[in-house]
């Protein structure tokens, strides 16, 4: 006589957040784990191979047990779109930091006659106060979405003095 058994659902193997990670972390071995998870459970994109992670950097802050995916993660072009750049700015003014977080828009505005430089411009990491993050060293930036154009602009303004962080 045959034993009854649980109908089994096809699982998949995905690397997750072994702890929360706020957005901007330089991913290590100890910030991975291997969940399994029902086939249909796991999202697109998802990465199997942990150790292709170690070395990346985090876009947006992870939850704990949460599946890593390809968009979840970056180096240098991944932040961008196409047709974008992606442009370290100080942060001047620390009690900004905050107020911005991934997905923030901002406007820059340069010393002087120069002006509006970048309008509506998307913050790609922000600032964290965590340790292990690329974002909190004692000097704070901010890592911002914008053209070629407005980054050689920007690149001025930070040179001829600072920009000031407008925050939508």
């Amino acid at each position: 006589m045959g034993a009854l058994q649980p109908h089994r659902t096809p699982t998949v193997t995905v690397v997750a957040a072994a702890r929360d990670l706020p957005g901007g972390t330089t991913l290590a071995a100890a910030d991975l784990l291997r969940l399994e998870l029902p086939r249909d459970a796991a999202p697109d994109g998802v990465v199997a191979d942990a150790a292709s992670l170690v070395g990346r950097v985090v876009n947006a802050p992870i939850t704990v047990r949460s599946p890593i995916t390809r968009a979840t993660v970056s180096t240098g072009a991944d932040l961008a779109r196409q047709g974008y750049v992606v442009v370290a700015v100080p942060l001047p003014n620390q009690a900004l930091a905050g107020l911005l977080t991934t997905g923030a828009r901002i406007d820059l505005i340069g010393p002087g006659k120069l002006g509006v430089v970048a309008s509506n411009a998307r913050v790609v990491a922000a600032p964290s106060a965590e340790e292990g993050s690329i974002l909190s060293a004692s000097q704070r930036v901010l890592l911002v979405e914008v053209t070629p154009e407005i980054a050689a602009t920007l690149a001025g303004a930070l040179d001829a003095g600072g920009v000031t962080i407008a925050v939508r």
